[in-house]
């Protein structure tokens, strides 16, 4: 008795109200990843560049929010042409004891950002700056930053890199949940995938004689179809 092969429509299909709300949800996640590098640049473009430079001696006005801050001193800069570039470095001169800020509510103590072997350093538009003293802000307002010395040295005025990376935060959880939302979602659609070319039934060959034929049923290697029917004769050989 032959095996009839007959099509049907796989069981596992997905109804279309339910694939609209995956299509939504792939949707939310890429929303929610476009939010998060925009509100990522827009985080380090104020807060990890300084947008307050000014030459040494001197005092600049600052507006901030509250955070920890750090004053840098230029040292270097770097110039590039095609793969090659030139770093001039420029020793360090002005002090953390040269520099005082005062708020509102008064002076602000500051802190030495750079130790006997390490130091915090960054660079802007090929210019290079190292950190020369660190300072908490609690409440947002006007702040007078006074840099103290003999040398004319170019200096700034940024967010601390542990501030930069503590107010990326919610873009990191932005683009986690993202990343969960778009996974999850691929997941399932590949494991739907998966069950719907399982179900569907093997196809004839579209040969009107018997012949031998790789097994749909995969129990052997070959399979004999009659010209309609798939039979019970199988085969692990190797057919001509």
């Amino acid at each position: 008795m032959g095996l009839t092969s007959t099509a049907t429509q796989p069981d596992s299909a997905t109804p279309p109200t339910k694939r609209r709300a995956w299509i939504w949800l792939t949707s939310v996640a890429a929303l929610l990843a476009l939010i998060g590098a925009v509100f990522g640049v827009f985080t380090v473009a104020n807060s990890a560049i300084p947008n307050t430079q000014w030459t040494a001696p001197g005092t600049a006005a600052v507006s901030l929010e509250p955070g920890t801050y750090m004053v840098w001193q230029k040292t270097g800069s770097t110039v590039s042409a095609g793969p090659l570039s030139v770093t001039q470095n420029e020793k360090r001169s002005v002090k953390a004891e040269d520099v005082s800020v005062i708020g509102s509510a008064g002076p602000v103590s500051t802190e030495r950002a750079y130790g006997s072997n390490s130091s915090e350093s960054a660079s802007w538009g090929g210019t290079n700056y190292t950190g020369v003293a660190r300072f908490d802000v609690t409440n947002p307002g006007d702040y007078a930053i006074t840099v103290a010395g003999s040398d004319a040295d170019q200096v700034a005025v940024s967010a601390s890199t542990l501030e930069v990376m503590k107010r990326l935060i919610p873009t990191a959880l932005l683009m986690l949940v993202a990343l969960l939302l778009a996974g999850f979602t691929g997941f399932r659609e590949l494991a739907a995938y998966r069950v719907r070319t399982k179900n569907q039934a093997p196809k004839s060959p579209p040969a009107s004689v018997g012949r031998w034929a790789c097994d749909p049923y995969r129990a052997a290697d070959y399979r004999w179809f009659d010209g309609q029917n798939w039979t019970g004769h199988t085969s692990n050989y190797r057919q001509p």
